[in-house]
């Protein structure tokens, strides 16, 4: 779960709550009752539209939801959704993530995306996403639907092809219009969407 988070960044991480508004053993159960096997309760580690390294108490913050993440499934039912304990962890102006790999390593989820900061250039923005599929514990990527929506066919191949490569998902927003050209390079690329 993290659509309709509103970006609360950290929210996610009080003990028993994801995006401030369920509890994450609640969110278990109707998962179960729709008939997921899994589900993921994911949330930016820092504000998106200004990211930057998250700090020591954001970051102990992560591990205990991931604590709580592991003691809910461990105590979950037969037929219970299998929690994924995951971060959004945002693609600072300089590179990099905003969370350390230390923590990184140990979530089930981690999305890659680059939301904030100063408007970058097509090819600026497609060299941030290709160094975070490169990080082992990144397992999708993603950006803002506004420069989703600006990238050329070429950049979209290239993003696809890394994709492919890393076995990193690439998140596309609902809002990109989905040119025939662009369908046909995903599905042949073979690209986790």
């Amino acid at each position: 779960s993290h659509s309709g988070c509103s970006h609360s960044y950290g929210a996610l991480y009080s003990r028993s709550t994801a995006c401030g508004r369920q509890a994450i053993d609640e969110m278990a159960r109707r998962a179960r009752d729709t008939g997921l096997a899994y589900f993921a309760a994911v949330n930016h580690a820092t504000d998106p539209v200004r990211p930057h390294h998250a700090d020591r108490a954001t970051q102990e913050k992560i591990l205990l939801h991931l604590n709580e993440v592991l003691r809910l499934n461990a105590r979950a039912k037969r037929g219970q959704a299998v929690v994924l304990a995951g971060v959004e962890a945002s693609v600072l102006p300089e590179g990099g993530l905003d969370v350390d790999d230390a923590i990184l390593s140990h979530l089930d989820v981690v999305i890659a995306a680059r939301h904030g900061g100063p408007r970058l250039l097509p090819q600026r923005l497609v060299a941030q996403l290709l160094a975070a599929m490169d990080n082992p514990h990144v397992d999708i990527v993603g950006c803002a639907s506004r420069s989703q929506a600006e990238l050329p066919l070429a950049a979209w191949e290239r993003l696809a092809a890394q994709a492919v490569a890393t076995r990193t998902a690439v998140e596309v927003n609902v809002r990109v219009p989905m040119r025939g050209s662009l369908l046909r390079c995903l599905a042949v690329s073979g690209a986790y969407l």
